[in-house]
């Protein structure tokens, strides 16, 4: 009857989307985030586990600006995801 506990953290940074001749003009996707969670129990039948999976739970918005420009060219929001359920190894 294992615990088994994942905690997991995924970054991407500032990068480059589009490249124009006026500097201004660039347009970047901004640093971006996200943590997901997933917990498995053993449970006494042989090979029958329960599970948990939360994923994005800090729930961030992806979001790209143009240089030039404090304002977003483009927002996106994923939400969050929650399993529960039951899994039978073979």
């Amino acid at each position: 009857m294992d615990l088994n506990v994942w905690l997991s953290y995924s970054f991407t940074g500032k990068k480059l989307l589009s490249e124009s001749q006026l500097i201004e003009e660039n347009v970047f996707a901004l640093n971006y985030s996200r943590y997901d969670l997933q917990v498995t129990q053993g449970l006494p039948l042989k090979g029958l586990e329960l599970l948990f999976n939360f994923a994005n739970f800090n729930n961030p918005t992806e979001n790209s600006i143009q240089s030039g420009d404090i304002r977003p060219t483009y927002l996106e929001n994923y939400g969050w995801t929650v399993d529960f359920g039951l899994r039978y190894k073979l």
